[in-house]
């Protein structure tokens, strides 16, 4: 029999020791004293305690969020983006829920003008373009106009590394340019621009035309925003008093770049234009589709179940009306052209519309004493037409398909904007060049979206009383 060394066998005998030792160190070891939670910690851990309560009880996929769902310390924004499904393109959270609701109220803090964004120069740069201005805005009174284009900001050049917090700033002055086939000359004006508290009033322009004796309204609608205590809506019915009153038979409705907003803003909207016997019969504009706790909640609420037409408005008793899209054109948006589709013809001229058919409940601090200024929109609901008309996620297709120019834009009501020349062709029968310009094609130019600058990209429920139902 082999012996083991003298040697060998004190080094085995001491590894054991040392083995052993080292187990029994372990186990006796005593834990860890928990770590204290500093104070931002402790404000996270509340906020997304409140996130998963809201999260539990209003979200639209709520019975695909995880089973054992515990609120952490980590970044409110980072935990609620992980928790929403892959169908979910819309929900989102806020942190400065005054200012969110300024933007409802139409009175937010602003320099008055709506960007798109472009890259160009193989997406090293950006560009700005505008949209449209909000009349009596700062950017109005200093002489910025729909289809400026804006290559620097304080006399820096916009990358995708610095155009949004350049963009953002509440003083700065911008430098315009010039586009010629596909090269940007700088034009070597300079505007100067201060953020203030404006009027966001969304009817930026409407007009009457006569065409070929049609009495023809146009207006261009930015928001479904209802203002303070209905303030833009008793607007909105002004304007097709006035129509009326002119005696306007067809209709033309810009919601190229209006992207949604309240839902009793839509339901307004939608209300003068469905056919009056509709109308005064209160049908149904949608109807709501919500989770279980919530389809649960409301089976006997009327007022969370359906949307139905309002009776008593100005009416202007057409049966058709022609409505101007882009994929800029969301959710309330869509939820009018939807609404009225069983009731009424409704001609769409653009492009596909952005395609969303859902919508939120907006929620903050539950607390009777509010201790934080977070605020959720959390998809609650998607709606159907009184047809059951859904899910069109890849947007409504326009009848006629024409681009929506931007880079070469011309004032709104100018009969020489592609889009509305279409229109005008469909009401009157008279044929122009600029309503056979159906394609805006770039090269070397990509536009680039942010919905950091989407924040009415909603179709919302605001003001209800909804308590929390029991699970």
């Amino acid at each position: 029999m082999e012996t083991i060394p003298l040697r060998r066998l004190v080094l085995l005998i001491l590894s054991l020791f040392l083995i052993f030792s080292c187990k029994e160190d372990e186990v006796i070891k005593p834990d860890p004293q928990p770590k204290e939670l500093t104070e931002k910690e402790k404000e996270n851990k509340v906020i997304n305690q409140w996130i998963v309560d809201a999260m539990g009880t209003y979200y639209l996929w709520e019975d695909q969020l995880p089973s054992s769902l515990g609120a952490g310390t980590g970044d409110p924004e980072i935990f609620f983006n992980s928790l929403l499904v892959e169908e979910d393109r819309w929900s989102y959270i806020v942190d400065d829920f005054e200012a969110y609701n300024a933007e409802f109220e139409g009175t937010p803090t602003s320099m008055g003008y709506s960007p798109q964004f472009w890259l160009y120069n193989d997406s090293k740069n950006v560009m700005i373009v505008v949209q449209y201005v909000y009349p009596g805005s700062p950017a109005e009174e200093a002489g910025l106009k729909r289809g400026d284009i804006i290559l620097q900001i304080d006399e820096v050049e916009l990358t995708p590394n610095n155009y949004y917090d350049l963009y953002s700033g509440d003083s700065y002055s911008v430098q315009l340019a010039s586009l010629s086939g596909s090269s940007l000359m700088m034009t070597g004006e300079s505007i100067s621009l201060n953020a203030e508290v404006i009027d966001a009033n969304p009817m930026v322009y409407h007009n009457v035309y006569d065409l070929e004796g049609i009495k023809t309204g146009y207006l261009v609608y930015t928001g479904f925003v209802a203002g303070n205590q209905e303030h833009y809506l008793n607007k909105l019915s002004e304007v097709f008093q006035g129509f009326k009153d002119e005696g306007v038979t067809e209709l033309v409705v810009d919601l190229r770049y209006n992207r949604g907003g309240d839902m009793d803003a839509a339901l307004h909207l939608g209300s003068i234009l469905a056919p009056k016997t509709d109308a005064d019969d209160e049908k149904i504009m949608v109807r709501y589709v919500y989770n279980r706790l919530l389809t649960r909640e409301f089976s006997n609420d009327p007022e969370n179940s359906v949307a139905r037409f309002k009776q008593g408005l100005v009416n202007l008793e057409l049966d058709e009306v022609h409505f101007m899209v882009t994929s800029s054109t969301a959710s309330a948006s869509e939820v009018v052209m939807a609404g009225l589709q069983p009731y009424m013809t409704t001609t769409l001229i653009g492009t596909n519309t952005a395609g969303k058919y859902t919508g939120m409940f907006v929620l903050d601090d539950f607390n009777d004493g509010k201790i934080h200024n977070w605020g959720l929109l959390p998809v609650c609901f998607k709606y159907s037409n009184a047809d059951g008309y859904t899910d069109f996620g890849e947007g409504i297709s326009p009848d006629y398909m024409v681009e929506d120019d931007l880079l070469n834009a011309v004032p709104f009501g100018d009969p020489a904007d592609p889009m509305l020349a279409k229109a005008f062709e469909l009401i009157s029968g008279q044929v122009t060049t600029a309503s056979l310009k159906s394609k805006a094609v770039h090269p070397g130019f990509e536009r680039l979206e942010d919905e950091r600058f989407s924040l009415l990209n909603d179709l919302v429920i605001r003001g209800r009383n909804l308590r929390t139902p029991e699970r």
